[in-house]
């Protein structure tokens, strides 16, 4: 298994003298390889970025430069991060801690904010979803509020909270469900 240091240790060297180190050190490969699977559709994705992604008709695990985004709306640069039961298995399996992984998070966001892209978070651990309408008036609202000059918004489903830069309010998502994979 690649799990022990010496298969480990014997596969870096491998690489190293076939061909130079490993490919996925290389950024160029990794971004062609971020491209492909974007446009092959073989990303890793919840159901939720499915049926998210065909209910708002946006472009899913859309690649931006070392990035991809859950759903990318590439006319706006906006984005949507589905941050479900999924979100954070690096720090269940014990591969980053909780801290790295959240400086991952924040160096990610401050790349794409860079790039001139706004960011719409939905959070739902429990991957419960609320009815079409109300996903279709959150995205509407927050696009709005995006469009007024603020580079993030943030659906706390779990928690019945919209939180900005400039509020945090109480709000009733209504009645939850699980989806399927597409519309």
């Amino acid at each position: 298994s690649l799990l022990n240091e010496e298969v480990k240790e014997k596969h870096n060297k491998t690489w190293e003298k076939y061909i130079g180190g490993h490919p996925f050190k290389d950024q160029s490969i990794i971004d062609k390889s971020r491209k492909t699977m974007y446009e092959n559709g073989t990303s890793n994705t919840s159901n939720q970025q499915i049926y998210l992604c065909g209910l708002l008709k946006g472009k899913l695990n859309y690649p931006i430069s070392r990035c991809s985004v859950d759903i990318g709306f590439p006319d706006e640069k906006i984005y949507i991060e589905y941050d479900g039961g999924g979100h954070n298995l690096s720090v269940k399996f014990n591969v980053l801690t909780q801290k790295d992984f959240d400086i991952k998070e924040l160096k990610r966001y401050f790349l794409l904010k860079s790039k001139g892209w706004k960011k719409i978070r939905i959070i739902s651990v429990e991957d419960y979803l609320p009815q079409d309408e109300v996903i279709l008036q959150m995205i509407r609202f927050a696009k709005e509020y995006i469009n007024e000059n603020h580079s993030w918004i943030t659906f706390d489903i779990d928690n019945n909270i919209i939180k900005c830069s400039q509020f945090k309010i109480k709000c009733d998502f209504g009645k939850l469900r699980k989806v399927r994979k597409s519309l």
